[in-house]
């Protein structure tokens, strides 16, 4: 096995046991330097921002096809395949058609539906993961839907697992 395989089936095994009963859960993981936490409370996309920002951390920021297949991977698994709309931090608030990473990062890959984004509804300026027809990619909602969220930490954050394999973390920093 390559690197990249061995990997993405370290991080399956792992994640695949973070799921009880086929209800979601939360999970926090690293890759590639930067924690990930998967919050299973819904909520609107300006109250996902705020909670991530709170946390020191960012609603996540996809740039690159390694990293979109490692959080596809983690919602995948977070959600035992009833997978959930799930927020990212893409929008195009300021510029219709403009998509920026809340980060500050260059929005030089995506991972849109055929057809998206479509702005086919009122306002649709922010961008999800959904699932259809068994792939899970972006598609651009309005930030009116209360839905789980991924947060993205420029810094790996600790993480232990309990009896019951649940994930239980304290952060730090690694810097």
């Amino acid at each position: 096995m390559n690197k990249k395989t061995t990997l993405i089936v370290g991080v399956s095994f792992f994640l695949g046991a973070m799921v009880i009963g086929g209800s979601p859960s939360a999970i926090k993981i690293n890759y590639k330097g930067h924690g990930y936490e998967y919050v299973t409370k819904p909520k609107l996309w300006k109250d996902a921002k705020k909670d991530a920002e709170e946390r020191n951390g960012y609603l996540v920021c996809i740039t690159t096809a390694d990293e979109n297949e490692f959080v596809v991977q983690l919602i995948n698994n977070a959600t035992d395949k009833e997978v959930p709309r799930t927020w990212i931090g893409l929008n195009d608030d300021k510029v219709e058609g403009d998509w920026k990473w809340i980060s500050g990062e260059l929005t030089s890959f995506t991972n849109w539906f055929h057809g998206e984004p479509n702005n086919s509804g009122s306002g649709e300026n922010k961008v999800i993961y959904e699932k259809r027809d068994n792939e899970i990619k972006w598609n651009d909602v309005s930030g009116d839907g209360r839905y789980y969220y991924v947060i993205e930490y420029n810094f790996e954050i600790d993480t232990d697992t309990n009896a019951a394999g649940m994930s239980k973390t304290n952060l730090r920093s690694t810097r």
